[in-house]
């Protein structure tokens, strides 16, 4: 298990206590962010969940009214249908705070998996302890959605253009030198 120390200092007492990092995942749509996610949380034992999914009760009203289909899984499984409609019913969510959501999936999880504005990219990222991005640029095409881009000094690039166990493989060497899971 993952953990960082961290000690806090008061008038009367420190205390030492741990806490898992906090993750998040980046890529473009189909690009294997969930999958890769769930590899993550196997080999470092730290849990996730998907931002559409945790995004889901916030903006269903919205979804429910303007699609017309009334089932919360049809919804998240069709979310790819209306990948601009989500992003901008979770800017809604986001407003005036554009930590909302990010706040909210870190509450009960150690990953947000799925950021898409860069707006709220750049309020949120301090929340974070490590950034991944998920690329299969070579087999999937670019989601023009995605107003985040891949930054080399502050994320960490894994390659999803291989098989599944070339992505584990990768995401494997990724936590090793990030988390020292060896």
């Amino acid at each position: 298990m993952l953990e960082n120390e961290t000690q806090v200092e008061d008038a009367h007492t420190v205390e030492t206590f741990h806490r898992k990092p906090k993750i998040l995942i980046l890529g473009h749509g189909r690009h294997g962010k969930d999958t890769a996610a769930k590899i993550i949380s196997e080999v470092c034992d730290i849990s996730f969940v998907s931002s559409s999914w945790a995004a889901l009760d916030a903006i269903y009203p919205a979804l429910k009214i303007t699609t017309g289909i009334d089932s919360k899984i049809e919804l998240y499984n069709r979310r790819h249908e209306n990948r601009e409609l989500w992003k901008s019913l979770i800017g809604l969510y986001n407003t005036p705070d554009k930590t909302a959501l990010t706040k909210h999936i870190l509450s009960k999880n150690d990953m947000y998996v799925g950021m898409r504005c860069k707006d709220e990219y750049e309020h949120s990222k301090i929340l974070f302890d490590h950034v991944f991005w998920v690329d299969r640029s070579n087999i999937e095409t670019v989601d023009k959605s995605m107003s985040i881009e891949y930054n080399p000094e502050t994320m960490i690039m894994i390659d999803n253009n291989g098989t599944l166990d070339e992505l584990k493989v990768n995401i494997k060497g990724a936590c090793d030198s990030v988390f020292n899971t060896e």
